[in-house]
């Protein structure tokens, strides 16, 4: 059996990997949260471009 100096020394280390995996996925998911706002911002505009196409293909429908 392990001494427990030893044993505690495994488990900090052990900590310590997981806190530094924790801060890389955190690190990620701010990345793709911001990629995500990106792509919604791209979404909105499209579908706002598109709104004001319709409204001139109708606006010009309604002249004919």
């Amino acid at each position: 059996m392990k001494p427990t100096s030893e044993l505690l020394k495994e488990s900090q280390e052990q900590l310590s990997q997981a806190e530094l995996a924790i801060k890389d996925l955190e690190k990620m998911l701010g990345l793709m949260n911001k990629r995500f706002d990106e792509l919604n911002g791209m979404m909105i505009g499209l579908g706002q471009a598109l709104t004001l196409e319709e409204r001139k293909r109708d606006d010009y429908r309604k002249r004919e």
